[in-house]
């Protein structure tokens, strides 16, 4: 069964907007396990609009990454550089716009923070690039903290966390950014449209 462009946007489209569990995600996919997804075709990039460039980007790592569910690492490393770029700051604006940093550090996202640091610098996104420096370090200052509210393993533990963290402080700041990534993050793709492409 061949992994079609469609299929690529409606997972990019449902992991941007977190509306999927991973499961559905994976039916809605529609392929096998031995399978290997593709890359956009570079007519598939320039024929999209910056959305769908980045949902279809997305949604090849997320197949990917679906791929080898034991070992996410493994498959997250094996990526392009500039493909880890788009998907790391992507992944961290779905985070953020859904429950800001406090959900993104608590969340295993966060585990592709410095990849986000280094995609923002990439795609010239400097404003964004700044915060998220900021939401590290007062992550890594309360590191503590953060590490006794995952080990309570409660929603009422994560919930309360909110009113604790100076993370939310950088929230406002960060939605508030005129500076659009997305179309950046189109922009990045097609200028490198070899390592975005498959043949």
């Amino acid at each position: 069964m061949t992994y079609h462009a469609d299929w690529r946007i409606a997972i990019g489209t449902a992991i941007l907007g977190n509306s999927l569990t991973a499961a559905q995600r994976r039916k809605q996919l529609m392929y096998e396990p031995s399978e290997s997804p593709e890359l956009p075709t570079a007519a598939e990039i320039l024929d999209a609009d910056d959305e769908t460039l980045e949902a279809l980007v997305v949604g090849y790592v997320e197949a990917r990454l679906e791929l080898q569910p034991s070992t996410p690492f493994d498959a997250f490393a094996s990526l392009s550089r500039k493909v880890q770029y788009v998907y790391a700051t992507a992944l961290l604006e779905g985070e953020v716009e859904s429950g800001g940093f406090n959900q993104y550090f608590y969340n295993s996202s966060s585990d592709f923070a410095l990849e986000a640091l280094a995609g923002y610098r990439a795609i010239g996104a400097t404003d964004h690039a700044r915060l998220l420096r900021q939401a590290i370090e007062v992550f890594h200052a309360e590191r503590w903290f953060h590490f006794r509210i995952r080990q309570r393993r409660s929603l009422d533990a994560f919930f309360d966390s909110y009113q604790f963290t100076r993370l939310s402080q950088i929230d406002e700041h960060f939605l508030e950014i005129e500076d659009d990534p997305i179309v950046r993050r189109a922009s990045y793709i097609r200028d490198h449209l070899g390592e975005f492409s498959s043949p």
